[in-house]
């Protein structure tokens, strides 16, 4: 199992503002747009952030 990172602007540079582990459900929002693979996500715990897509898994 592996844990995500939550950043605070959409880019591998920005600061992590929050850890997400693997099972931890979230809420996503809209995407940076156009090719940028990033989404804004927010945590149950109440953090709103950026994660890549590449570290999101779509369920319903």
């Amino acid at each position: 199992m592996m844990n995500a990172i939550v950043r605070s602007s959409p880019s591998i540079y920005s600061p992590e503002i929050h850890i997400v582990s693997f099972d931890e459900p979230i809420k996503i929002g809209k995407s940076a747009g156009g090719n940028n693979p990033w989404f804004r996500v927010t945590t149950t715990g109440g953090t709103t952030g950026w994660m890549h897509g590449n570290t999101i898994e779509f369920v319903r």
